[in-house]
């Protein structure tokens, strides 16, 4: 395992183990890059706010994340410190860390996947965050499983733009809601698919039965209507409405 001498990056993963397979490290590689990513665009804004150079040390099971020059030094320093309390949290218990959308809950997950749980197989995982390592085990992948597990069902709506269409995992389209940015599945009878692709990139409300995690957060939709939201430029403004609402006094 590394000591804190060998760190050269601010965000390293740490990888080692003597059964290290080629698909063990690529899988450990992009669920790390996922996470990042993830975690960049929700305290940044976008994901590409920061950009991030790989750096691999020859020989080594250490492969670093350095922002390019140029970029905000506060808002790197926050999206590190999220990365590593947000590791922290979800190997202590089954709650959504700050800024950690459900892609990068489910990044976390695999990472933890990899680690070896047998005497063959002694793989081992550590993310270093400003020279700091913090562990990832099999714990994660347990308390991700107790994050996204439905827990009860509702009728009800959910609100949100419409930006995913997918057949993986059966045919569905997914939501994102405004407040929290979090992806809600979204299966659609046959009868409404058309109408679901005509609101593709719309806001949109859907009716129809709700799986709720046990955060309560809704995780997934059986929609039964799906109703866009009208366009910004024929909503009316303030000033459209103001001298109704006199009137209406």
């Amino acid at each position: 395992m590394a000591v804190k001498r060998d760190i050269k990056s601010d965000l390293t993963l740490e990888i080692a183990g003597k059964n290290v397979t080629p698909d063990k490290f690529l899988r450990s590689v992009r669920s790390f890059f996922a996470i990042v990513t993830e975690v960049t665009a929700k305290v940044a804004g976008k994901r590409t706010a920061v950009q991030w150079n790989v750096a691999v040390r020859e020989g080594s099971n250490l492969v670093g994340l350095d922002p390019l020059p140029g970029y905000n030094a506060t808002i790197v320093g926050k999206i590190m410190d999220a990365v590593s309390s947000g590791v922290s949290q979800i190997e202590d218990r089954a709650a959504q860390p700050p800024f950690f959308t459900e892609r990068a809950i489910k990044s976390l997950r695999d990472l933890a996947d990899v680690v070896g749980t047998t005497a063959e197989d002694d793989t081992k995982v550590r993310v270093w965050v400003k020279r700091e390592p913090v562990a990832v085990s099999h714990k994660a992948v347990a308390h991700v499983a107790q994050l996204l597990a439905s827990e009860h069902e509702d009728y009800g709506s959910v609100e949100g733009r419409l930006q995913t269409v997918t057949e993986r995992g059966g045919f569905h389209f997914v939501i994102y809601q405004l407040l929290w940015d979090d992806s809600v599945r979204c299966y659609v009878p046959d009868h409404l698919s058309q109408k679901a692709l005509g609101s593709f990139g719309q806001r949109v409300e859907v009716y129809g039965r709700i799986k709720y995690r046990k955060d309560g957060r809704a995780q997934s939709i059986e929609a039964d209507d799906i109703v866009p939201f009208p366009p910004k430029e024929i909503i009316p403004s303030f000033r459209d409405v103001r001298g109704i609402l006199r009137k209406a006094s």
